[in-house]
């Protein structure tokens, strides 16, 4: 099989998870961990998948998620459990995760898949999402943020 060409969009996509170079793409100690498994939460792996996936079953059907991705810090938090919105939408997490949502937007529409964000489409946003679906200081939602995500999805994907 030959190499991929890689696009400009995917190059921002894979800078923007931790590799410095497209080069990273091929290099097999990323893709792995370091008992030899596949290590699904690299971007290389990823993305080698999706290529993998992509040319030998083109009618795949992808679907990307742009969800919350947040963790702050309790000074970010009232005491009632909920955010300070000032704080909160100039934190390094907050725009950490709305670039991780762009990144994946983008690859979406490299590959011709279907991008859905899940907090805009759920009504997820800085009033809500602590304490109703998310802790505070965990990008993981609660029970009740996994239940609305999923719900949401469910009804989004064509």
């Amino acid at each position: 099989m030959s190499l991929p060409v890689i696009s400009v969009v995917a190059s921002a996509f894979t800078v923007q998870y931790c590799s410095n170079a497209i080069a990273g793409l091929r290099v097999a100690s990323n893709w792995l961990t370091a008992g030899g498994n596949v290590n699904w939460s690299r971007p290389h792996t990823m993305l080698g998948a999706m290529q993998y996936i992509g040319k030998y079953s083109p009618s795949t059907k992808w679907v990307f998620l742009g969800i919350w991705n947040n963790a702050l810090s309790a000074t970010d938090v009232y005491e009632d459990g909920s955010i300070n919105p000032y704080l909160f939408l100039n934190s390094t997490s907050y725009k950490g995760g709305q670039n991780s949502k762009k990144a994946t937007k983008n690859v979406s529409e490299l590959i011709g898949g279907q991008y859905i964000d899940v907090d805009k489409l759920c009504g997820t946003n800085v009033f809500n999402a602590v304490p109703t679906f998310n802790n505070y200081n965990d990008v993981h939602p609660k029970q009740a943020g996994y239940i609305q995500a999923v719900d949401c999805i469910v009804r989004n994907v064509k």
